[in-house]
């Protein structure tokens, strides 16, 4: 029987590196489509790495989109026109390269995951994080089409967007800064470790 397998991107950062050990331990090989395979930034490398893992490793049994460029950490309007096609390559349309090579091999009762985030669902959006928030405006739109596409023939999508988590792309924040900001209502602090829990129980249906 073949092992099952899952394909991440961004798998080795703060939050992909929780999920990574989450897969592995339910017996999972994970491929991480990281820097040191393609840089998602770029279409056409991403298409390339793409094809060649379907050709080699068949279809996914999962695949979570995790990936994200550092963010610019200024406004909108003072993002270089370079700087935003990155943040949309990369949140947007790598998932969508992904979508397009790896779903319509993918089995009934497989997962395709993209992360986005909760600020989207904000009155007033965060400021001075560039193009972050359109970017995942954009995949979140895209999750839900391929969720209404792709959940007719059994696989499932599904958008997961954590709130401010004190890590990550959110280390430079000082601590104190960082950990008033990720407090939720009841007190606690939102881990990586959450954010895995909460696909690992996306995952197991």
């Amino acid at each position: 029987m073949a092992k099952k397998y899952a394909i991440t991107t961004g798998g080795t950062g703060y939050v992909g590196s929780a999920v990574t050990d989450m897969l592995v331990t339910h017996g999972f090989e994970v491929t991480n489509m990281g820097r040191a395979v393609c840089d998602l930034a770029d279409p056409h490398a991403t298409h390339s790495a793409a094809e060649k893992i379907l050709a080699e490793k068949g279809a996914p049994d999962i695949i979570i989109h995790m990936a994200c460029p550092p963010t610019t950490r200024k406004a909108l309007e003072d993002t270089a026109e370079e700087e935003t096609r990155i943040e949309f390559a990369v949140a947007m349309g790598a998932a969508e390269i992904l979508a397009h090579t790896f779903l319509p091999h993918m089995k009934q009762g497989s997962v395709f995951i993209g992360m986005t985030t909760a600020s989207l669902e904000k009155e007033e959006p965060e400021k001075n994080i560039g193009a972050y928030i359109p970017a995942k405006a954009a995949l979140r739109a895209l999750l839900k089409n391929l969720s209404s596409e792709w959940g007719k023939k059994g696989i499932r999508v599904f958008d997961v967007a954590p709130t401010f988590l004190p890590g990550g792309l959110n280390k430079h924040i000082p601590e104190g800064v960082r950990n008033l900001l990720a407090r939720q209502k009841d007190g606690t602090i939102p881990t990586a470790g959450d954010v895995a829990k909460t696909i690992e129980k996306l995952i197991q249906g």
